[in-house]
């Protein structure tokens, strides 16, 4: 709900946004959680939507659980890559209150949903694939002109140099060095 809502504030800003979620996907098969590899491969699939329609023009909402830490470590990466801003936010919600939600649509089994709601792995401000973190609850808005601001005016995440490609140097850059180091040298040893 609250995806769709930011999604349709974006529209209306007449901003380029795209909304990933399962709905938009096609999936609407709760036995996706059911085992460890139907799962993974529900978030590839999620993932790999994101990655194609992510660029710095685009705002991309992905509505996912994203209870696994590492998983959005994947997604912060993958924003990294594309040298572009992103903005986390986590609606804190009781596991009673899940409970009782879910009766009414039945979406899940009750042991499923507290299965998945055990998973969970807060999202941190102090983490840098959670920042900005926007933590919402329950009955509150949310701060949508501060998420715009994130996703379009905040700060870009700078390359790791680990993952920068390799710089090749030139076949006659040992030459050219050697020629201005002499220059250098003579320029000194004229000085003294």
């Amino acid at each position: 709900t609250l995806a769709t809502k930011l999604y349709k504030y974006l529209l209306e800003k007449e901003l380029s946004a795209y909304l990933v979620n399962e709905e938009t996907l096609g999936i609407k098969d709760v036995n996706y959680y059911e085992n460890f590899q139907t799962e993974k491969n529900l978030r590839a699939k999620l993932k790999s939507e994101v990655e194609n329609k992510l660029d710095d023009n685009k705002i991309v909402i992905l509505d996912y659980m994203n209870y696994i830490k590492g998983y959005r470590y994947e997604l912060h990466c993958l924003v990294k890559n594309f040298k572009t801003r992103q903005s986390v936010i986590y609606l804190k919600v009781d596991v009673d209150y899940c409970l009782k939600n879910n009766e009414i649509s039945k979406f899940y089994s009750a042991d499923l949903l507290k299965d998945l709601y055990s998973r969970m792995e807060e999202p941190k401000s102090k983490d840098r694939w959670d920042c900005p973190l926007n933590q919402v609850y329950l009955d509150e808005e949310l701060p949508y002109d501060e998420i715009l601001k994130q996703v379009s005016e905040g700060h870009k995440p700078r390359s790791i140099i680990s993952t920068e490609p390799d710089m090749s140097f030139d076949s006659n850059f040992l030459q050219e060095l050697e020629k201005v180091i002499s220059v250098i040298n003579d320029e000194i040893i004229k000085q003294q």
